[in-house]
């Protein structure tokens, strides 16, 4: 049986941004992996994303979607980290700059995102 596509958002992200991503699998029969939310130090956000991108069940992300800044803690994100594994991988990267955008600096073309909401 063939895998479908995935799309990879964070636990307890704004619901207005997995609302959306919840339509567009349902739409097109993809499903949403959902990164959880970090428990230790050791392993922040960044950390944790990579890890799931470099999880064998993972191989079909398509699209990566995550903020700069988590809205429920205030966590920073290494946005171009993630980029450059999204590029690397040939996976469209989202970046949800709702939380950040004007208050944080954020460089598109450094981060190498596809789309900036």
């Amino acid at each position: 049986k063939e895998q479908s596509d995935q799309i990879l958002i964070l636990q307890d992200e704004m619901s207005s941004e997995v609302y959306c991503w919840q339509e567009v699998c349902k739409e097109s029969n993809c499903r949403l992996v959902i990164v959880p939310h970090p428990t230790t130090e050791e392993k922040d956000w960044t950390h944790l994303i990579i890890d799931q991108l470099n999880d064998e069940s993972c191989r079909n992300i398509k699209v990566v979607c995550v903020p700069q800044v988590h809205w429920s803690d205030g966590s920073y994100i290494d946005l171009k980290r993630i980029g450059d594994e999204c590029h690397r991988r040939n996976i469209i990267f989202v970046v949800d700059g709702t939380q950040s955008v004007g208050i944080c600096p954020i460089d598109v073309r450094d981060i190498q995102c596809h789309i900036l909401t």
